[in-house]
């Protein structure tokens, strides 16, 4: 990925809310080969947690 603009978060975050789903045994989403600028917008909107590393 070299560009990001709002709509990557918000398609992150919507493809982690469908993947958690309110059942147990919920699927975690790790972006993998993750470059810094991805890293630093997950740190900035405070959504990094959501995404752990693999």
């Amino acid at each position: 990925m070299t560009l990001c603009d709002s709509l990557g978060p918000a398609a992150l975050l919507m493809v982690h809310r469908e993947a958690a789903g309110p059942a147990p045994g919920c699927t975690r989403l790790h972006p993998a080969d993750r470059l810094a600028a991805l890293r630093r917008l997950l740190d900035v909107t405070g959504t990094a947690h959501l995404f752990p590393e693999p």
